[in-house]
């Protein structure tokens, strides 16, 4: 049945339509009537929403008074609040908040108009996350699009500032065609009232309507039930037929199913076929997978009483797109074997650093006792987490680098998924638990009910809440520290542990002299210096290429790590590559075609075969689900890629080096001790950029806009003066393309 005409649509409603067609399905459904919005108590999803408003509070204050506020226009009417908008465009307002646009059948509100120095202006939201997605620049579009329409021309940019409080400026001319596409596709599916059905999607989370969908995906028996199944091979099986977990699990051997590999499908049939036979005996059943190195059982070291059982409670909202590690918690054997739990507290950034470094210190003082204990955790958080601390707060480096270095750290939930198959929805802990028979009787019952939870402790100071939380996560270290032992008994005999990775070959003595050197220089500038000053700044930044290096080579590591079914999951990497037809020649190289599943990647340019460590030139085609890879002619034999990483990390030797001679010489280099000491550039500002950057004396000149606005074209004017001057001029920049672009315009 299709929409009434008169209905009203706005950028949100695109965005809803983008994270899920069924979605606007429902919401038109409630608008003819047909249907009533369920109502959810999702205190999680609102405390997203009140951290949003705060993000969007601070950026308002710190625009100042001279802010043109429009009133609510479903208070004084749209129509209204749309004019008061144009007229405050008109009249040259700096800041129009809460920016009312109405264009036929569309309406909505930008967090923030502002005038440029041209006179026009560009539209600006605030959003907490860390980065802009595909919502938040379509949002704009509409925005920009009802700009150029009241002013008379496109506006030069478009901006998001993200809960780093970073500004991103975009293009429009780059975004409108997409915008446009999407929002014809969200028209026509309006329009021709076609049938949707719900898939689980990152948005159900939020979603007023998740109780209806779940219903209806028990009712229908939908393969969306099957525990790990993904979005494209439902896609295949429902093509070829098979539409319940019960058909799945019902299969015969030996059926095929076009464009699903043999293996992924016993996979997925065997899981349903688990879970059917629960439904019917209501007894759990546990098949382990067949043994294979580096994975599942193999993947457990031998049991140690200095292990630890570790897990963290996070709140990803604590700051706009930062977020808090506010208790630290595991569980570990005393002098007599017995299992205890023990915790640190972390209320603030300060709190957040201290515990931190306890833990890393309690954990590497244990590992000093007990040299072959580990440190288990369920799932990738915990590592995740622990990285991102050190990286944030600069402290116990090395001793995080020793530890991922020597595998300490051990995920149960890879090796759960790789062990075994059982009977379960699902395989997260809280799922898992059934089979070992773990109780909770704590208040707090997941992750989002404990961020709640210190929130509104962080309100009110009632400390029950923390005891809640803390059971919580105790019943979290004790459920892992269970599961660990079961696993255990279900290890089959006779196996092999796990071994430490090969020791590190010792550092050489010019690196030992090089690290000494640098040591050296740093505790010199750090003694006496002002935290923030120039020379505390420079101390710290000599180890800044290899502080950030550090975490991108764990990254390289893990991903070369991960199973074939990671690497689909996983939002880096692409896996699943199948060959598509024969090679085609490319002067002396051969280009391989690889067809693969939809999925989240950031792969292009180059990238790295995890089997064989080969890098390749690789282009993507997202549209298509198609991927070339290039290779030469003398390889046409080795194996070909099932998978692709990002490349290793760029190695930075010359950086570091001439880090390392701007503060043993300081003198030599007065522009940049200027730029550390945040001195004004010693060079004419009253005229042109040429006059400007002929009159520098060993001084600096930045060149800052938006993109579009001609720091290139001006920086080349700016080299040719200099040149026809006799100067010399070195050109760098973080890509290739930069350079040549510039080079261009020169």
């Amino acid at each position: 049945m299709a929409a009434r005409t008169d209905a009203r649509f706005s950028p949100s409603a695109l965005a809803n339509y983008l994270a899920c067609p069924h979605l606007t399905t429902l919401d038109l459904a409630v608008r003819r009537g047909e249907l009533e919005r369920p109502f959810r108590v999702n205190r999680h999803a609102e405390l997203i929403r009140e951290k949003g408003q705060e993000h969007e509070d601070a950026y308002l204050a710190a625009l100042g008074d001279d802010v043109v506020r429009i009133e609510k226009p479903w208070e004084i009417g749209w129509e209204v609040a749309a004019e008061a908008t144009a007229q405050a465009m008109r009249d040259s307002a700096p800041v129009i908040y809460q920016a009312t646009f109405v264009d036929g059948s569309w309406r909505g509100l930008s967090d923030f108009v502002e005038r440029q120095p041209n006179g026009g202006y560009e539209a600006v939201d605030t959003k907490l996350a860390r980065h802009a997605r595909p919502p938040h620049v379509l949002q704009l579009c509409f925005y920009t699009e009802q700009i150029a329409r009241i002013q008379g021309r496109m506006p030069d940019a478009m901006h998001v500032v993200n809960g780093l409080g970073e500004r991103e400026a975009y293009r429009p001319d780059d975004y409108q065609a997409y915008y446009r596409r999407v929002r014809q596709r969200f028209l026509d599916a309006v329009a021709s009232g076609a049938q949707t059905y719900p898939y689980p999607v990152e948005h159900c989370g939020l979603c007023d309507f998740l109780s209806i969908c779940q219903k209806r995906w028990n009712d229908d028996d939908h393969l969306t039930l099957v525990a790990g199944i993904s979005r494209s091979q439902v896609d295949r099986l429902t093509a070829h037929g098979i539409t319940t977990l019960a058909a799945l699990g019902s299969i015969v051997a030996g059926t095929k199913v076009p464009k699903l590999r043999a293996e992924t499908l016993e996979t997925v049939r065997h899981q349903a076929e688990l879970q059917l036979e629960y439904r019917k005996t209501e007894k759990h059943r546990v098949d382990l997978l067949p043994l294979e190195p580096d994975r599942g059982f193999s993947l457990l070291p031998e049991p140690n009483p200095g292990d630890v059982w570790l897990d963290l409670e996070g709140h990803p909202w604590f700051e706009p797109a930062r977020g808090l590690e506010y208790l630290l918690g595991w569980v570990f054997l005393d002098e007599d074997g017995q299992a205890q739990y023990d915790c640190i507290w972390a209320p603030d950034r300060d709190a957040e650093k201290a515990g931190f470094e306890r833990l890393m210190d309690v954990i590497v003082e244990r590992r000093r006792r007990f040299p072959g204990m580990h440190v288990y955790h369920y799932a990738p958080y915990e590592r995740t987490a622990l990285r991102r601390l050190m990286g944030e707060h600069g402290t116990r480096e090395d001793e995080l680098d020793d530890l991922l270095r020597g595998e300490v750290l051990v995920d149960l939930f890879r090796v759960t998924k790789q062990a075994l198959r059982a009977s379960l929805p699902g395989y997260s802990i809280k799922n898992v638990e059934e089979l070992y028979d773990f109780k909770r009787t704590a208040d707090v019952s997941g992750g989002s009910e404990s961020v709640v939870a210190f929130e509104e402790w962080l309100e009110i100071g009632e400390d029950s809440l923390l005891e809640g939380i803390r059971a919580y996560n105790a019943e979290d270290c004790f459920s892992l520290y269970e599961l660990h032992g079961w696993l255990l008994a279900q290890r089959p005999e006779g196996l092999d542990w796990r071994t430490p990775p090969e020791g590190r070959d010792p550092p050489s003595e010019e690196v030992v002299a090089h690290l000494a050197e640098l040591e050296a220089i740093r505790a010199s500038l750090l003694e006496g210096a002002e935290e923030g000053g120039s020379d505390w700044l420079l101390a710290h930044l000599l180890a800044y290429h290899r502080r950030e290096q550090r975490p991108q080579w764990w990254e390289y590591f893990h991903h070369k790590g991960l199973d074939e079914d990671e690497l689909f999951e996983d939002g880096d990497t692409i896996g699943g590559l199948e060959l598509v037809g024969e090679p085609v020649p490319a002067k002396r190289s051969l280009l391989y075609t690889f067809t693969f599943p939809p999925q989240e990647h950031k792969i292009g340019g180059q990238a790295v075969d995890p089997a064989t460590e080969q890098e390749y030139a690789v282009k993507v085609d997202d549209e298509h689900g198609t991927v070339t890879v290039k290779r030469g002619l003398a390889k046409r034999d080795e194996p070909l890629p099932k998978a692709l990483i990002p490349p290793q990390p760029l190695r930075t030797p010359k950086q570091r080096a001439a880090v390392l001679r701007f503060a043993k010489e300081q003198s030599r280099y007065s522009a940049l001790v200027q730029i550390l000491e945040r001195h004004p550039p010693t060079a004419r500002l009253d005229g042109s950029l040429e006059d400007s950057a002929l009159s520098l004396d060993r001084s600096y000149l930045f060149v800052q806009g938006p993109p579009g606005s001609g720091k290139t074209w001006n920086g080349a004017r700016m080299a040719i003066a200099l040149m026809q001057a006799g100067r010399r001029v070195g050109i760098t920049a973080l890509s290739h393309k930069a350079i040549h672009k510039f080079l261009e315009d020169v």
